[in-house]
Parts: C-alpha cells; sequence; structure tokens
C-alpha cells in the first residue's frame, strides 16, 4: 500500500548483497554505465520528498537496514562539468528512528520528527569530499555551508532506492 503509483521488492539473498533501482533525467546507456542528460528542476526548487517503505520479518538483515533514499545532483547545474555528481543520503539509523517490521513506513524528507527535515549524507563522483563530506538537512544543503558545493542552484538529476550495503 504505497503512496503512487509505482513499488518495487527488493531480495537480498545474502547479507552482502545491495540492490538499487534509479529514475535518472534524460537517461543514456553510455556502454552498461547510466547518466542523466537532463535536470528535474534545482534543489531549491523541490516542495515535497516523501517514499514509504516496508521491511518483512523475515529479513535476516542486520534490524537498522531498510531501503535509503539518494536523491542525485549535479552541484553546480553546468552539463559540461560532470565531475561534481552525487547524492544526498537518507537512512532513518542515522536520524534516530527505528525500523519497523511488517508495516509501511513514510518518510517525508522535508519536515522529519518534530518538523525539522532529516540529516543527509552526501557522497560525489569521486566518493570524496566535493560536497562537503557532511550529513546535515535539506535546508542547509540548500542554503549552502562553507565547503560544500551543494545550494539551492544544484540540479536535481534523478533518485534511486536500494537496499544492501555494497
Amino acid at each position: 500500500m504505497g503512496l503512487g503509483n509505482g513499488s518495487i521488492e527488493f531480495r537480498a539473498p545474502t547479507s552482502v548483497s545491495k540492490a538499487d533501482v534509479e529514475f535518472l533525467a534524460g537517461a543514456v546507456n553510455n556502454f552498461g554505465n547510466f547518466a542523466a542528460t537532463q535536470s528535474l528542476g534545482r534543489l531549491g526548487d523541490i516542495t515535497q520528498l516523501n517514499y514509504q517503505w516496508r521491511r518483512d520479518s523475515t529479513s535476516t538483515a542486520a534490524r537498522h537496514f531498510h531501503p535509503m533514499f539518494r536523491l542525485l545532483v549535479d552541484a553546480d547545474g553546468n552539463w559540461g562539468t560532470a565531475n561534481d555528481r552525487g547524492g544526498l543520503v537518507f537512512e532513518r539509523v542515522y536520524n534516530g528512528g527505528g525500523v519497523v517490521n511488517n508495516a509501511w513506513i513514510a518518510e517525508n524528507l522535508l519536515a522529519y520528527q518534530g518538523g525539522v527535515g532529516p540529516n543527509l549524507w552526501s557522497f560525489d563522483a569521486g566518493m570524496a569530499t566535493v560536497f562537503g563530506g557532511s550529513s546535515r538537512n535539506l535546508t542547509a544543503w540548500r542554503n549552502g555551508f562553507s565547503g560544500s558545493t551543494i545550494s539551492s542552484k544544484s540540479a536535481v538529476i534523478g533518485f534511486s532506492i536500494g537496499v544492501g550495503s555494497g
């Protein structure tokens, strides 16, 4: 029973499995590596950011694991500089929330526990700290902060939902 018109089920066969589903704006296949060629809009234009997940009680993964959400961005919004792409990741375990089995959990990534957005940690194309290597709420990412290249003008290029820890 989801919020919208689609759903996906992940079944990871082992504790070291990883699975993701992504939506990339204007995706092109470059020899098996997919890339976005368009923007869904600016980070500062997001007015709603929600997803819903459910964890089955038969899961053998550690109790804090659940389907995580990644907002994929191009920091400067310039398609000519692809080395500044990455994402902001929501995981409930880093936001003081527990995992409940056999129940749908609705996550509102703009207003979370007490009305403040949850912390989203960052990763970038080089897995370094181009984005600021930090964990902050979406408002802080949009406002920018010292050491971060993300701002309200950053282009949203897609989203990803996945399980596993690679």
